[in-house]
């Protein structure tokens, strides 16, 4: 239903900014595009990597920034379930997140790569030993 909506107002506003911050600006067309792409990326490694066995929760390691917008919709376009770690927690928190939320794969950008490297690094259980990262810089 979220998609829908937001693939409605793609149609309407293309080329109206649909995500404005300090360093970037994305269109609705631009934003629809790169969440396609993203969706696409994380059906293909759940493929590749996991086979047949679905993995539904998709950690997003950002700070407040486009990016984070483009991990939640492109996570809801694959049909998965986002699940997003701040930051700003402590990682001893953080891991516990990923531990518990059994994620599969953790999306991040170059700005949070050591730290998604760090976490990963150190979750130990709730299938965190199948856990991967994604950095979405790498997609454009």
């Amino acid at each position: 239903m979220i998609i829908k909506k937001f693939e409605e107002q793609v149609e309407i506003f293309a080329e109206k900014p649909a995500v404005i911050s300090e360093n970037k600006e994305l269109t609705y067309r631009e934003l629809n595009d790169y969440a396609n792409l993203l969706a696409y990326e994380i059906l293909e490694y759940e493929r590749i990597l996991v086979g047949d066995e679905k993995k539904q929760n998709v950690a997003l390691l950002f700070e407040h920034s486009p990016d984070m917008i483009v991990g939640v919709i492109g996570t809801l376009k694959a049909g998965k379930v986002y699940v997003p770690l701040d930051i700003n927690y402590p990682g001893n928190r953080l891991i516990y997140m990923l531990e518990n939320s059994e994620a599969c794969l953790v999306l991040t950008n170059n700005n949070n790569l050591s730290l998604a490297e760090q976490l990963v690094g150190k979750a130990t259980n709730g299938g965190a030993q199948d856990l991967k990262i994604l950095n979405i810089d790498t997609l454009t």
